[in-house]
């Protein structure tokens, strides 16, 4: 899971955004959808802590709203 944020991306090579935001850490995300709004949050065992915890120490959150018209 890459958390953090979204690389839709046409180009040869990856981005420096990419490579520097890459975790292969297992992670656990909830969302929901109602109404055109939509959001989730998630949270996971990042590698900048020095700790040998195997807690959840990294988060976000994330809260949007989409709507359609006919024009």
């Amino acid at each position: 899971m890459y958390v953090f944020g979204n690389f839709e991306t046409q180009m040869i090579s990856d981005p420096l955004t990419y490579n520097l935001g890459d975790t292969r850490e297992k992670a656990i995300q909830v969302g929901f959808e109602s109404g055109g709004f939509h959001g989730s949050v998630y949270g996971f065992n990042g590698s900048t802590q020095k700790n040998d915890e195997d807690t959840i120490d990294h988060y976000g959150a994330n809260l949007s709203f989409a709507q359609e018209n006919d024009s």
